[in-house]
């Protein structure tokens, strides 16, 4: 799955839930071309879903 789709490794740690980290992978996804139209999964526990929601 991962081999065959755009991944962008985020670190899960408490550090990273800032709306200051969100506009990094924002801008992250933006370079890759993800738009509103596209799905993200997150994979990952409690910390990785948090981010992922709130960019959503």
């Amino acid at each position: 799955f991962l081999d065959k789709h755009q991944c962008l490794p985020v670190e899960a740690t408490e550090q990273n839930k800032t709306l200051a980290h969100c506009q990094v992978v924002i801008k992250d996804l933006i370079n890759k071309n993800i738009r509103k139209n596209n799905v993200l999964v997150a994979v990952g526990g409690g910390i990785i879903q948090d981010i992922t929601a709130f960019i959503s």
